[in-house]
Parts: structure tokens; C-alpha cells; sequence
């Protein structure tokens, strides 16, 4: 009969191989298929979001939807060559159009361009209009901000997600602070923003070869109107398209309002 070695090994051997055993750490689990680590996701996504911003033209359309309060409104835009960005946006009665460049904006009106001036105009939709026009920005900045703010992400089948914290949803829920810098925040256009709690939100961000082709956001709460809490469910989709090939006849008028 042969000898059962495992019966004579020396204690100390023993001890030492269970030490060993216990001071080793556990292997970190491998990322689900089609999941990039966790720690390259944010760098990804920004740098995604960086080559948009830094492409020369492009597109983008962009739909909010209020959650069945309100009909759907979409906005267009281009920007191409000299930085110009040219935006076409619903209004109360039909669609108008907006040329921004430099922080300049100009839009038309009753047929004409002119230069918005919000503290000219009554309390109400046209100085709402007028401080909105004024505060335009490119749509890659809040794509931006967006991708630097949203926590817990991840990707998720091809598609990065994330949420975001309550004060960052609560800014978002209110009109991108445009009321608090007299503009209609849903009191007639100069007064302060509506009260916003249990602000909550998500975001999906898609990259197409390596650049962010869109985003969308969904943001819930409940907000006051004069005196009155409502629900409020908010989504906005915006794709970008035309990267680098995006071209547009810039009014000549517009330009002239905007040169330095």
C-alpha cells in the first residue's frame, strides 16, 4: 500500500500555504462583452464629445417632447465655415430663423433681421424670444457639460449612460436658467424660474467612429406654476449629422448685424 503523503507535510507548511491563500487577492472581474472598463468610459465619451466640438460644420436637429402637456418642438441648426451658426426654431404662429456667431445673435422678424434686445421688449413670450436668442450657444456645449456631469456611466450595447444628480437635473428643468436672468422661467417672461423639486434625469450619449452623433436626455420633477405643482416628465433627443460636410448660404443681412 502506498503511503498518503498529505498525512506527514509539516504543520508549518501547512499554515504558510493557507496565509498565502488568504493574502492573495481576488481577481477582478472582466468587463461584460461589449462593456468597456469602467474607468475608460468617461474618458471616452469626452473625448468623443471634444472632436464634435472641434469639427469645423455640422448639423443637428433637436426634439423635446413634455410629456403630452405640450406638442413636441423641434429645433434645427447648422454651423459652417467663419463659425456662423445658423438656427431655425418654432415659434407661437410659424418657424424663424436665427444667425449667432461670437456670442452675437440676430433673428428675424415680422420679415426683417434684427438684433434682439430683451429689456426693449414687453413682459412676456418676446422677451422670453429675446433672452433666449440672446443666450444662444452651440449645441455641443451642452453635449459637453452633459458628458462631464452625468454619473454611474457605463456602456451599455454600444451606447454610454448615465444619470444625474439632482442639482444638475433641477438646472436642466429650469429652462437652462434663462429666468433667472429675466427671461420667461413661466412667469410671463420676467420674473423669477418656476420652483423645481424632486428633480431627477438620465442620459444616453451615442458615438459613431469615435464622435458623438447624439444624445438623449430624459429629466422628471415636479415644478410650481404660479402657485401650482405640476409633473413634469421632459425629454429631449438631439443627433448630429453633416460632421466636417455641412455647408449653408449665410444671410447677408444677419452678417451685417454681426460684424465686429
Amino acid at each position: 500500500m502506498k503511503p498518503k503523503l498529505l498525512q506527514f507535510l509539516p504543520l508549518s507548511f501547512v499554515l504558510l500555504a493557507s496565509a498565502t491563500a488568504q493574502e492573495t487577492p481576488p481577481a477582478t472581474p472582466p468587463a461584460a462583452p461589449g462593456q468597456a472598463p469602467a474607468a475608460n468610459v468617461a474618458t471616452e465619451l469626452s473625448a468623443a464629445a471634444e472632436k464634435l466640438s472641434a469639427a469645423t460644420s455640422y448639423a443637428w436637429s433637436q426634439t423635446s417632447s413634455f410629456g403630452g402637456n405640450f406638442g413636441d418642438r423641434t429645433t434645427s441648426g447648422k454651423k459652417g465655415a467663419g463659425g456662423y451658426i445658423l438656427v431655425t426654431m418654432p415659434g407661437r404662429d410659424q418657424e424663424f430663423q436665427v444667425l449667432s456667431r461670437k456670442g452675437k445673435a440676430a433673428m428675424q422678424r415680422d420679415g426683417a433681421w434684427v438684433v434682439p434686445n430683451p429689456d426693449a421688449e414687453e413682459q412676456g413670450a418676446g422677451r422670453w424670444v429675446a433672452r433666449m436668442v440672446q443666450n444662444l450657444r452651440e449645441p455641443t456645449t451642452d453635449a459637453k457639460e452633459l458628458a462631464t456631469k452625468a454619473k454611474d456611466l457605463k456602456l451599455e450595447n454600444g451606447s454610454y449612460k448615465g444619470t444625474l444628480d439632482e442639482a444638475t437635473a433641477k438646472e436642466l428643468m429650469s429652462f437652462r436658467g434663462f429666468g433667472r436672468r429675466g427671461g420667461g422661467g413661466g412667469q410671463g417672461g420676467g420674473g423669477n424660474p418656476p420652483e423645481v423639486s424632486g428633480a431627477g434625469g438620465s442620459v444616453t450619449f451615442t458615438v459613431t467612429n469615435g464622435v458623438l452623433s447624439g444624445y438623449e436626455l430624459t429629466l422628471t420633477g415636479r415644478m410650481n406654476f404660479n402657485g401650482e405643482d405640476r409633473d413634469v416628465n421632459r425629454t429631449t433627443k438631439v443627433s448630429f449629422t453633416g460632421v466636417g460636410s455641412t455647408s449653408f448660404d449665410i444671410p447677408e443681412a444677419a452678417a451685417g448685424l454681426l460684424a465686429e
